[in-house]
């Protein structure tokens, strides 16, 4: 019994946790010419790439007009992604991230799709850091935004540039991470369910 305890321990420690990945793209704005279907940020991420060579398993949206960024919103098959313990993830994983280009996004999360613009932001992203061709993945964290639980979660490009249609984050996937302790507990819980029905 010790031992596998241990054993949870061990791996809610140095295993990640698993996370959910959106299921269904709600809505977007026009996508940047030559971009991948809207669709390729669902799933996890699956991206790859070589300098200079053929790429595939992203996408990026340009803006409605001069007013109105470029934007995709996804959900995650209908389910509610909660915030019941201190710290509920937003991953949002990138084909590339690097310095020079001006990709900045910002993300919202809202339960009701007809009031999107008012739904609050658990942040914004810094400015590119990362190497061409290389994935890079940004966190956020849903309290940021004064948040308990979310249905919908939305990425709105930090620019509008009309003279550069790919002026938004090259996004391969969106991912709603839980904190490791909800999976221990999980875990703890099936252990001890199992040991009451031995008994």
């Amino acid at each position: 019994m010790r031992k596998t305890i241990m054993l949870i321990l061990l791996l809610s420690v140095c295993s990640p946790a698993c996370g959910i990945y959106a299921e269904t793209v709600i809505y977007h704005s026009p996508q940047a010419p030559d971009a991948f279907s809207p669709s390729v940020v669902l799933g996890s991420p699956d991206a790859y790439g070589q300098m200079g060579g053929p790429y595939y398993g992203e996408t990026d949206f340009d803006e409605v007009d001069n007013k109105t960024t470029g934007f995709v919103i996804v959900d995650f098959g209908g389910k509610i992604v909660p915030d019941i313990t201190e710290q509920k993830e937003i991953v949002i994983h990138l084909f590339d991230w690097h310095e020079g280009e001006n990709e900045i996004f910002e993300v919202f999360a809202g339960m009701d799709i007809s009031n999107k613009s008012n739904w609050p932001s658990p942040g914004t992203s810094p400015q590119p850091f990362g190497q061409r061709y290389k994935r890079c993945s940004l966190r956020f964290d849903l309290s940021n935004g004064g948040l308990e639980y979310a249905k919908y979660i939305m990425v709105t490009n930090g620019r509008i540039d009309t003279n550069n249609p790919h002026d938004g984050p090259d996004i391969d996937a969106i991912e709603y991470v839980p904190e490791q302790a909800t999976l221990l507990l999980l875990g703890l819980g099936g252990l001890m369910l199992g040991r009451r029905r031995r008994g």
